[in-house]
């Protein structure tokens, strides 16, 4: 029975591997295609701006600024909810984690004989 439960969570954190993997690039071109369509309707705009004598580190943060300050609100938003989210999660592993007052599985012994008598 708890090889079946080990083998679930194992099939759970690789799904959700997989579902971060999918997903990171999808985010990325979400974020590329957004700043595609900001330069294409600021074209003018970044035309005028160069021909009037604008730097071209100038024109880039004035491209990248509205994305950075999307970036620290997710950012800002985020954070709190990750570290709630984790702090609730480890409260439940309390077990998991060495610890001694916690009662050993069955697969602990075992790996303490194992390490006793090598």
């Amino acid at each position: 029975m708890r090889a079946l439960l080990h083998f679930i969570k194992m099939l759970n954190g690789r799904k959700i591997y997989s579902a971060v993997l999918q997903s990171s690039p999808v985010a990325a071109l979400g974020l590329f295609g957004l700043a595609t369509y900001v330069t294409q309707q600021r074209t003018k705009e970044i035309g005028v701006r160069k021909v009037l004598g604008a730097s071209t580190m100038r024109l880039l943060k004035l491209l990248s600024g509205d994305f950075i300050k999307l970036v620290f609100v997710a950012f800002v938003i985020a954070t709190p909810v990750a570290w709630w989210a984790m702090s609730q999660w480890l409260k439940r592993k309390e077990c998991s984690i060495v610890n001694e007052n916690c009662p050993k599985s069955d697969i602990q012994k075992q790996d303490n004989y194992n390490i006793k008598y090598l």
